[in-house]
């Protein structure tokens, strides 16, 4: 929690009274900057959607959950929503860094 921590002091510092953290979506605070995890979201048809990557967030003033899917991603992740739910951790491959 402290990586979550300071990157939300910092995003407070950087826009003031307009920061918000209402769309911080609190079941990804615990895997925020982790390990990689894969993540479910299922649709109200029934159908399925599996991802696999790591919790990062976005920078704006209302910051959102991301899974990003490489290590060194910055940007261009699937944005986490309140129906999507952790499923399991992912083991590192083997060679990765």
């Amino acid at each position: 929690m402290r990586a979550l921590d300071s990157t939300l002091g910092r995003l407070k510092a950087r826009h003031g009274a307009r920061f918000s953290e209402a769309y911080l979506v609190d079941r990804f605070r615990p895997w925020f900057d982790g390990e990689r995890v894969e993540v479910c979201r299922t649709y109200p048809d029934g159908t399925t959607w599996t991802r696999r990557g790591r919790v990062g967030m976005s920078c704006g003033w209302a910051p959102v959950f991301l899974l990003l899917s490489r290590r060194g991603a910055r940007s261009s992740g699937d944005v986490l929503q309140a129906c999507d739910h952790v499923t399991r951790m992912v083991p590192a491959r083997k060679g990765a860094r």
